[in-house]
């Protein structure tokens, strides 16, 4: 009986049958790691444009906060009669109705860093 089973499935059928069983594990493993790899990598993607969109809508927050600074500021700084007074003379390059303006402008920013470019471009240009 042994001789007839070792027969049966002996030799080449023997091969055959573990050569089946590694292709079907090696296929098996193949497709398991490539949907693995396409799932992450879709989950990633989401969450990437996700992330992206959070940050593009809050730099439109900050844009728009930006925006509605500088329009009050320029508001106030517009109707208020004494820099209208000075302006004239600014345009002129009068450095005390310039430093009015300028000081102005700083007292409504209220940051020390827009003062220095404020005077950067009040300052005239020069041609090289």
């Amino acid at each position: 009986m042994k001789r007839r089973i070792f027969w049966l499935f002996g030799g080449s059928m023997r091969i055959l049958m573990i050569a089946s069983f590694s292709l079907v594990a090696a296929f098996t493993l193949v497709i398991g790691a490539l949907s693995i790899a396409r799932i992450i990598g879709d989950y990633l993607s989401v969450a990437e444009d996700e992330q992206v969109d959070r940050d593009m809508k809050l730099a439109d927050v900050f844009y728009q906060q930006r925006l509605q600074d500088i329009f009050s500021i320029t508001y106030h700084l517009a109707n208020n009669p004494s820099v209208l007074q000075n302006f004239q003379a600014a345009l002129q390059q009068d450095p005390q109705a310039l430093e009015f303006i300028l000081q102005e402008a700083a007292l409504n920013l209220g940051y020390p860093h827009c003062t220095l470019s404020l005077i950067h471009i009040s300052e005239p240009t020069r041609p090289y």
